[in-house]
């Protein structure tokens, strides 16, 4: 396969968790959970931590990671990925004259996402030679069953055909692209983006208090074997 960088982000804070990616979360580090489901991934053959935070460059110091630190205009929350990720690849080719054939971006606040679910993208994205492959869930709830209003007048969202669709969203967990599509265009995902499907409980990610004891239930129960 192509030179495969994973890029682990992190950037800003989440409502009501204080050093979100440094608070221990089942007993280990939030962004501990990336770092080390990418260092399983079979095709991973790089992987760097691209961060606005000395507390987590410093977490990140025992898992053996190339820490790329982010300038003040590319801190906080609002950050977006897509800026993330191209300061990542601008400062490895700047430095080193690196260039990935293939890109997987990791967003750690995905503390369950799986190293076979990084593996599977990855093997998608070189199967097909599609523009970008992504990971998705089933959506919580189907449009089929939304409603627009017109006065106090509830009306389906989409018309009722009968045996409708499952649907799925993406999930923000894995992205698969090349890095042109990135660089030159500004996006995650192209026009032929294909899917994996990532089980909902896997899914989560962590942005608030409950969603950080959602994820480190579903860790506690692992470790319990009562599902894997």
């Amino acid at each position: 396969m192509a030179g495969i960088l994973a890029v682990v982000s992190t950037s800003g804070g989440a409502a009501g968790i204080h050093n979100r990616f440094t608070r221990n979360l089942a007993g280990t580090p939030l962004i501990a959970y990336s770092l080390k489901e990418c260092d399983k991934a079979r095709h991973i053959q790089r992987c760097i931590l691209s961060t606005d935070s000395k507390e987590v460059a410093r977490a990140a110091g025992l898992y053996s990671v190339q820490v790329i630190s982010r300038p003040a205009d590319l801190s906080g929350e609002k950050t977006p990925l897509v800026a993330i990720v191209r300061h990542a690849l601008e400062e490895l080719k700047s430095a080193e004259g690196y260039e990935p054939g293939l890109v997987v971006v990791l967003p750690g606040t995905f503390p369950l996402r799986r190293a076979t679910d990084i593996d599977e993208a990855i093997e998608k994205m070189e199967q097909t030679g599609a523009d970008s492959v992504v990971s998705v869930c089933p959506a919580e709830l189907s449009p089929y069953e939304m409603v627009r209003l017109e006065g106090d007048r509830a009306l389906a969202l989409l018309p009722d055909t009968g045996g409708e669709p499952r649907v799925y969203r993406i999930s923000g967990a894995i992205y698969v692209l090349r890095p042109a599509l990135l660089l030159e265009q500004g996006k995650l995902h192209g026009p032929d983006t294909r899917a994996i499907v990532m089980k909902a409980r896997d899914s989560v990610e962590v942005t608030s208090r409950y969603s950080f004891m959602q994820a480190e239930a579903t860790v506690k129960d692992r470790k319990k074997d009562i599902f894997r």
